[in-house]
């Protein structure tokens, strides 16, 4: 069961879909836009912890100033159940959330409905069955001599019978460590199962590992959150990597003319383990 400072984590991954912050060092993804028109920015959804949208306008490149959000947008979410709800906007939290505490129901297709002066954006996503989590474990094998420390993971596949697409976080010390995203295509049928390097020998005696973050160290405490998620979103995750090496923008499922994501996520989390380099098997 997710402690509560998991669980508030949780609540802030559909934010995390931004291209600005999903990398595993956290580091800035810039967009592309021409600097006399600035665009709006949508990234949220919803999950199966809950409901929230923010909305944003470009910034230049040169621009100095806190980001320009938008907050006095008109922000619907309905379901293809019927229902509908409009979001109300948080100061505090800086984003649109459900006041009714919203969760989303595997198989159901929600839509989302934003009118920014006067003009409608809409973004659609339908929720997937969660991957139950079998199995975590660290593992290691040798390079060169040198071992190379893996967080290993084996998951029930919800739909074993049709392709199936996660996003995953690895985090360390509540933090985020590792992500990315994958589908069940090498996975065994009703499985899926993956391998995410942590860090080599030689990294953890570094200030920083080859990703730019602070290496993986002794008594860290490791724990996963998967997250099953669309055919669309998973195409928007696998665009992020490109962009942070194309400097493009990534794709957005927004029609109106602006970037972003609208998903539905249903998250599931492991429990945690403590690193000991020698207690790792090979």
């Amino acid at each position: 069961m997710m402690n509560n400072k998991l669980n508030t984590y949780c609540q802030r991954l559909l934010l995390l879909l931004t291209a600005a912050v999903l990398t595993s060092c956290e580091h800035e993804i810039d967009f592309t836009y021409p600097e006399s028109q600035p665009l709006l920015v949508f990234q949220g959804g919803v999950s199966n912890i809950g409901t929230m949208v923010s909305i944003q306008r470009t910034r230049s490149m040169t621009d100095t100033e806190p980001q320009d959000l938008v907050t006095d947008a008109e922000v619907w979410i309905d379901c293809d159940d019927g229902t509908s709800e409009r979001l109300e906007y948080d100061d505090e939290l800086e984003y649109y959330r459900s006041l009714t505490g919203l969760q989303g129901t595997p198989g159901r297709t929600y839509h989302m409905r934003a009118i920014v002066d006067g003009k409608t954006y809409e973004g659609s996503s339908t929720m997937q069955p969660e991957a139950p989590i079998d199995t975590v474990f660290l593992r290691s094998f040798k390079v060169m001599e040198e071992r190379i420390f893996m967080f290993s993971v084996k998951a029930v596949d919800p739909n074993p019978d049709e392709r199936s697409f996660y996003w995953y976080r690895l985090l360390r010390n509540d933090e985020p460590f590792r992500w990315g995203c994958r589908s069940d295509r090498s996975s065994e049928k009703g499985w899926f199962e993956y391998d995410i390097i942590c860090s080599s020998e030689r990294e953890m005696t570094k200030d920083v590992d080859d990703s730019g973050k602070e290496p993986l160290h002794e008594g860290d405490e490791l724990s996963l959150l998967i997250m099953t998620t669309d055919y669309n979103t998973y195409q928007y995750l696998q665009s992020l990597v490109t962009s942070e090496r194309t400097s493009s923008n990534p794709i957005s499922n927004i029609s109106g003319g602006a970037l972003g994501i609208f998903t539905t996520i249903n998250i599931t989390a492991s429990d945690p383990i403590v690193f000991h380099k020698d207690e790792v098997p090979m």
